[in-house]
């Protein structure tokens, strides 16, 4: 529990945040792993944490398709990846839900537009209130 209190503690601080003044991704990492655990056994956050990387995923794409150019929202999925100590399938499915949102938007939004925009709020709330149920769900 202490790994995902972790992880789920620093995916709350990322969103709580605003993009310029979060701490370096180094600042975060987890504690280390528990030995003896599957890394291809899906863990009960698994799911809300799919759509989180579905939703950095998407964050990628749209704000540089606004003008953010940065890899910021990909660093923050490779550092939910290292902090959770992913391997096997479960690092698989992480990376393919980010690719997945950011494929989705890729193949419909070709500038930035108010669309775009409202797209970005929509996703940067979304993940600030999916983050919150996770804290609060598996924190005990």
């Amino acid at each position: 529990m202490m790994r995902q209190f972790a992880l789920l503690s620093f995916i709350l601080a990322f969103f709580a945040l605003p993009a310029m003044a979060q701490a370096p991704a180094t600042e975060m990492m987890g504690p280390p792993a528990p030995t003896g655990i599957n890394p291809d056994e899906p863990l009960s956050y698994d799911p809300e944490l799919a759509r989180l990387a579905t939703i950095l995923g998407s964050l990628h794409y749209l704000r540089n398709l606004c003008g953010e150019e940065s890899n910021q929202w990909r660093n923050e999925m490779e550092t939910i990846i290292l902090s959770d100590k992913m391997d096997g399938l479960r690092k698989k499915r992480a990376i393919a839900a980010f690719n997945d949102g950011y494929q989705a938007f890729s193949a419909s939004y070709t500038q930035c537009n108010a669309r775009a925009i409202e797209a970005i709020g929509k996703f940067q709330s979304e993940g600030t209130t999916l983050t919150s149920a996770i804290l609060t769900r598996y924190k005990s």
